[in-house]
């Protein structure tokens, strides 16, 4: 059989499987966004599998797994760019929730997850990250400990960025002066995201 007859042949018994792989993660993403804690709003989820795959991220760390309804966002992105997701969430409940559903969307090749104190959990992390993202309070201290491991290009984004204005406030305010990073409020519905981009150093 010639290359061009069997090619089509071959799309055609893909595209179902594939059709069938996106109806199963949506079906997962509603599931897991309706049993969550506090989860992000589905249009943040969907901006972060954005981010993900515009900055062609390789490697992804995030701070408050929760169940993993953000993960799940990031993973989807992760698998166009070939990247991997470590995770990191303090509650044995919540983690124990989110390693299921990673399980459930077949992401265990693509996402790691940590359960413990992230302040504990960052410093042992080898190597550098493409994206940050922060799910969770105090964003001064947890830029702290995750900035270091941000290389030149990256982005890191903090959620809630209009309800924890306050937090929003003094993280802008600790880092205003950094030549080397820009920082813009992006609004997504009522709520959004505080996102930071690491500028690469200038030639000299």
């Amino acid at each position: 059989m010639s290359r061009t007859l069997w090619l089509p042949l071959l799309l055609l018994l893909v595209a179902p499987a594939v059709a069938q792989e996106v109806k199963d993660l949506d079906q997962l993403l509603a599931d897991v966004h309706e049993h969550g804690y506090m989860p992000v709003p589905p249009e943040h989820g969907r901006f972060l599998q954005l981010i993900t795959e515009l900055r062609g991220a390789k490697r992804v760390l995030e701070v408050g797994t929760s169940n993993g309804y953000s993960g799940l966002w990031i993973g989807r992105g992760l698998l166009r760019t070939g990247g991997k997701l470590d995770t990191i969430e303090i509650d044995k409940e919540r983690a124990a929730a989110a390693r299921e559903n990673f399980k459930k969307a077949g992401f265990d090749d693509v996402i790691t997850l940590y359960q413990g104190d992230a302040f504990q959990v960052i410093p042992k992390l080898a190597g550098d990250f493409d994206m940050i993202f922060l799910d969770t309070g105090n964003w001064k201290a947890f830029f702290d400990a995750a900035y270091p491991k941000l290389r030149p290009g990256g982005v890191l984004l903090a959620h809630n960025a209009l309800r924890d204005r306050s937090e929003q406030e003094k993280l802008i305010d600790a880092i205003k002066d950094n030549p080397q990073l820009l920082t813009s409020v992006v609004q997504i519905g009522s709520d959004g995201f505080l996102i930071v981009y690491k500028r690469h150093p200038e030639k000299k």
